[in-house]
């Protein structure tokens, strides 16, 4: 699986991979802000998490494929690229 095998030699922050884990667990289910929020840190901070995980797992992060934003709703890991 592209997603797992391109980052997994990276060292992932710890709220990396927890963001990773939630959206891994509700694969191809928007969640919001808020929802990722509790599992780390409160407000923009999951942006940035979000961000550094699309760089780690992104071919290009500025057209994500995998780690999707879905407008008014939050991120969504989809669970193939097709």
């Amino acid at each position: 699986d592209p997603l797992w095998s391109r980052g997994l030699g990276d060292v992932y922050k710890r709220q990396e991979l927890n963001l990773l884990i939630s959206l891994a667990k509700n694969s191809g289910l928007p969640m919001s802000r808020e929802e990722l929020a509790g599992v780390d840190e409160p407000g923009r901070a999951v942006d940035v998490g979000i961000n550094r995980l699309r760089k780690k797992i992104e071919d290009d992060p500025t057209m994500p494929i995998w780690l999707q934003t879905v407008r008014g709703k939050g991120y969504i890991l989809r669970p193939n690229s097709s």
